[in-house]
């Protein structure tokens, strides 16, 4: 059987014990579910995005996971594009190699788009639908940054979604509120990796269990807004 090497190129908490955000969690439940499959799995190999100018992060090696933290270039997070050869190079070495892409960004879609010239296997998660995120903030937030960032945002992931070869959402929503309606986008659901919940471990089970889940009611997410009868919810205005 042919072994896979997967390098997976997305944000990556910078802490395993303190994990920022659906993305990073994300990236992370599924490489340390990858690393387990190693009758199919050769390596697993993680670029990190920097997620502020400032960050500073070694090489890190653990379990047979690679993760490498990329370095913000010059003090802007658009100056990321300039690790695109490199990414290039790191994954024309590897044999077999698919690489799978998480989030909507500038170097992103330079990756997409090079990837899917050079006829390399290329996956896409997008995590959203990032041109209707900004658009909202926009309207709740009028100004020239926000009304680029739109621009900005709506322009690279149309451009993605054009050159992606397979892409992946988390809820039927998205694949029907896409701009771009294709054929090979899949919906698989956002994994929960066990470990992050240490409730689980730390608290013995009850007869009535109280589940808390905190989060933004938001369409996109699979959830049922207003919620139905039984369930109790407040919504709350994003920052």
């Amino acid at each position: 059987m042919i072994k896979l090497n997967v390098v997976m190129i997305g944000a990556f908490p910078e802490d395993i014990n303190v994990i920022k955000g659906g993305v990073q969690a994300s990236v992370y439940g599924l490489s340390q579910a990858l690393i387990q499959r190693h009758d199919e799995i050769q390596r697993v190999k993680v670029f990190a995005l920097p997620q502020t100018a400032e960050a500073k992060h070694p090489v890190r090696n653990s379990g047979g996971l690679d993760v490498t933290y990329l370095q913000i270039p010059f003090k802007i997070l658009a100056s990321n594009i300039l690790h695109v050869p490199r990414l290039m190079r790191e994954i024309s070495k590897l044999e077999n190699a698919v690489t799978h892409i998480h989030g909507t960004g500038l170097l992103q879609t330079a990756l997409i788009i090079s990837l899917s010239l050079r006829r390399l296997a290329c996956v896409w998660t997008l995590h959203g639908i990032t041109e209707k995120e900004t658009w909202n903030r926009y309207c709740q937030n009028k100004s020239v940054i926000t009304g680029l960032r739109f621009v900005f945002y709506r322009f690279m992931e149309r451009l993605s979604l054009r050159f992606a070869r397979q892409i992946i959402v988390d809820t039927p929503y998205v694949q029907q509120a896409l701009p771009i309606k294709r054929d090979n986008i899949h919906v698989i659901p956002q994994g929960i990796f066990l470990d992050e919940l240490a409730g689980t471990v730390n608290h013995p089970s009850t007869e009535n269990p109280l589940i808390l889940s905190v989060g933004v009611m938001d369409t996109r997410k699979g959830l049922s807004w207003p919620p139905k009868t039984g369930q109790v919810a407040k919504r709350e205005s994003r920052p």
